[in-house]
């Protein structure tokens, strides 16, 4: 990998050092609201309260927040928000043609960042 991609430690820094509504703004922002709402379970005028700092996040959904943010920020180091936000909708053959988004919804996170390093290694 090039050496202008963040480590995965200094990027698991980012991750946990980073508060939740930040990330919930990030998403809504980079994956729109149709993904963000899906990860976390709960309705666009929920997800904005998140965004907002005004409503605490369950710890479940805050998992599948987090876990989305990481991997999106390690391929917006070498892709473009849009090209990212496709991947993440699109099918993956990594993940047996379900998309990036189902898997993380469904509590595959480390299959899903897997997939991530594939794409950004070409494979």
């Amino acid at each position: 990998m090039s050496s202008t991609i963040q480590t995965e430690r200094a990027i698991h820094h980012q991750v946990t050092q980073i508060g939740i509504a930040d990330i919930v703004a990030y998403l809504l922002s980079n994956l729109g609201p149709t993904m963000t709402t899906a990860l976390a379970g709960k309705s666009l005028q929920t997800i904005r309260r998140y965004a907002k700092g005004a409503l605490d996040v369950p710890e479940t959904a805050e998992k599948q927040l987090r876990d989305a943010y990481h991997v999106f920020t390690y391929l917006a180091q070498v892709d473009s928000p849009a090209t990212v936000r496709a991947w993440f909708m699109g099918m993956n053959p990594q993940l047996d043609d379900k998309s990036p988004i189902e898997e993380l919804v469904g509590g595959h996170p480390s299959d899903v960042l897997a997939a991530a390093k594939a794409f950004v290694t070409g494979g």
